[in-house]
């Protein structure tokens, strides 16, 4: 087991169990390590650790090499890999407002609420933050955000990126079929993109 413990907005500490010890293996500023690799952000007042996980899994079973910087336990198989990354996983923390350091080759965003008023005194301010994050996304990569949050698409209709809802929204181009509850964790489900 590893884990990317954060010291700073955008700073991590990567630590690993090893033999019952724990071993720092580095540290780094989260945001300059992100300029160099194909990267993933995912932002949202919830959801997040969850969505990364998903994304981890399936990059990982694909046979990508993939690093997560994740605030939770991800309770995956992952092999830790810092050498010839394919791509970088991360989570982008809203609380603070720091997740527009970010310079993101693609992100998803999962939602969008009025969330940490101690920082974001209104929700004018959480919808300016979030676009900022947005616009910060590479114009060569791409958004896959919440088609069935109100807050999201006027945010993103002046902004020139590939965009992609997920959803069961019509706009939708990426839903999902077949969803089957297979235990309290675990479940299945189909993915189309634009029906397909």
């Amino acid at each position: 087991n590893y884990e990317f413990t954060g010291l700073a907005p955008g700073e991590y500490k990567i630590t690993a169990d090893f033999r019952g010890h724990t071993v720092e293996l580095g540290s780094y500023t989260g945001t300059s390590a992100l300029k160099a690799k194909q990267d993933i952000t995912i932002a949202g007042a919830h959801g997040k650790t969850t969505t990364s996980a998903m994304i981890v899994h399936m990059l990982s079973y694909c046979g990508l090499k993939v690093v997560p910087i994740v605030g939770g336990n991800l309770k995956i198989n992952h092999k830790l890999c810092l050498k010839d990354v394919d791509y970088v996983i991360a989570e982008a923390d809203e609380s603070d407002g720091s997740f527009i350091k970010y310079k993101s080759t693609h992100a998803v965003v999962t939602n969008m609420d009025h969330d940490h008023p101690d920082f974001y005194t209104s929700h004018a301010k959480t919808k300016e933050y979030f676009k900022l994050f947005i616009k910060n996304i590479s114009s060569h990569g791409s958004l896959v955000y919440n088609g069935a949050c109100p807050h999201i698409d006027p945010l993103i209709k002046d902004i020139a990126i590939n965009k992609h809802a997920f959803g069961l929204t019509p706009k939708s181009q990426l839903t999902y079929t077949e969803l089957d509850y297979c235990s309290s964790t675990n479940m299945n489900f189909d993915i189309h993109h634009r029906n397909k």
